[in-house]
């Protein structure tokens, strides 16, 4: 749960100066547009042509800036998504694999597995990633039989 509470925070530190930053661009275009518009219209200082040009082309900036605003939401949201899917890999591994879709179910086993051997539709073979050799081999990740066949059990071991 640290990480998870390091993730946001990380996140959020990172998104805030992101956004501080297109806000203050923004907010000095818009101060801009607004001296253009005291010199074309109170002031008289500028001409029509040069006016409009400008004008537009802050205008698009801005338009830009907004983009980056709502991309930059988007995907925090989209990262916060991904640590809830993470969060509940970590909190029950077995339901979250159960509620998952295809795609995330195949994500899943490649966290644990290299690769299958298949013959007539049934696991022969696997392989363990090196990753989760590691962790069993020290006691950080318990392999218990929870139903699987003892010779299964012997091979997650010894792979």
């Amino acid at each position: 749960m640290d990480l998870a509470k390091n993730l946001m925070l990380e996140m959020r530190q990172t998104n805030g100066s992101d956004k501080e930053i297109l806000l203050k661009k923004k907010t000095k275009l818009e101060n801009a547009m607004r001296e253009l518009e005291d010199a074309r219209f109170v002031h008289k200082t500028i001409e029509e042509e040069n006016f409009l040009s400008i004008f537009n082309r802050y205008n698009e900036e801005i338009k830009g800036i907004d983009q980056k605003l709502i991309s930059l939401q988007d995907d925090h949201s989209d990262k916060i998504k991904t640590l809830e899917v993470v969060l509940r890999l970590a909190e029950n591994i077995g339901l979250a694999y159960s509620e998952a879709n295809t795609m995330l179910k195949r994500n899943y086993l490649n966290l644990f597995f290299k690769k299958f051997t298949v013959r007539k539709g049934k696991v022969i073979k696997y392989y363990l990633t090196d990753g989760i050799k590691d962790l069993i081999e020290n006691g950080s990740v318990r392999v218990t039989e929870n139903g699987l066949p003892l010779h299964l059990l012997t091979r997650i071991i010894n792979n």
